[in-house]
């Protein structure tokens, strides 16, 4: 896994598998946000994507977050290049604190493609005080 910058956050991946894109996020915790995620290559046959939300995120990867949260999409060898957009949730966490850590987009590929890595979003700011 290579280490490169995307924005102010961190993103651990092999660059050559995937692409992360337009990330809009406030980084304000209750808030929502999206990313944009494709391949970077295409596939021989179709590629599942399976993403795991950290302690404090709620990841939809269906590309709308208003029919519930699903955590996985698959891409197929003619739209591997076509953005999907993966919306989040920054939830509360019952402190009164920033939250700097749990933050995190983890994803598996499986099929056509194997490989796996964390997007880190870094620290969330801490919107209700108290937080209950």
């Amino acid at each position: 896994s290579e280490d490169a910058r995307f924005g102010q956050d961190q993103f651990e991946a092999d660059p050559a598998l995937v692409t992360l894109s337009n990330l809009a996020f406030s980084r304000r915790e209750g808030d929502t946000g999206t990313v944009r995620f494709r391949l970077a290559v295409a596939p021989t046959s179709n590629v599942t994507v399976t993403f795991t939300n950290g302690s404090f995120l709620t990841i939809d990867a269906d590309n709308t977050i208003n029919n519930g949260t699903q955590n996985s999409l698959t891409f197929t060898p003619t739209n591997w290049n076509v953005d999907r957009t993966i919306w989040f949730i920054a939830e509360q966490d019952g402190t009164t604190s920033d939250r700097t850590s749990g933050n995190t987009l983890s994803y598996t590929l499986s099929g056509g493609l194997t490989g796996s890595g964390v997007y880190n979003l870094g620290t969330v700011t801490n919107t209700y005080a108290p937080d209950t």
